[in-house]
């Protein structure tokens, strides 16, 4: 079984790039794997499979850092069920590295970025 991702531009109405994984990647990991085909003028927009603190990271620390929006699940984080509970329409949260996420940006070679 396999799984397909796909990065579509929806104001022109065409795929720039498509590719089929094996089903037991994680899509955090094919988002990290694709980073840097994308321009930094170009808006990234994800489902609820791709957000966790490496993919903030990486997404903001590239040489010039790549805007995007992740769609959380409501158990990802405190910052994220306090939202949804209450009455603000927006707002901007701050994520902290724990110890997994610190370990895996450790073990990356982040001179790419």
């Amino acid at each position: 079984m396999g799984q397909v991702l796909s990065a579509f531009d929806l104001l022109n109405g065409i795929t720039i790039r498509a590719d089929m994984f094996p089903i037991k990647m994680a899509e955090q990991k094919l988002a990290q794997h694709w980073m840097s085909f994308y321009s930094s003028d170009m808006l990234l927009i994800y489902d609820r499979g791709y957000p966790g603190f490496t993919n903030f990271f990486l997404h903001q620390n590239k040489e010039e850092p790549q805007a995007f929006l992740m769609r959380c699940p409501l158990g990802f984080s405190k910052e994220v069920k306090s939202f949804v509970n209450g009455a603000h329409k927006d707002t901007i949260s701050f994520f902290r590295a724990n110890k997994y996420s610190s370990e895996e940006l450790t073990s990356k070679d982040l001179s790419s970025l």
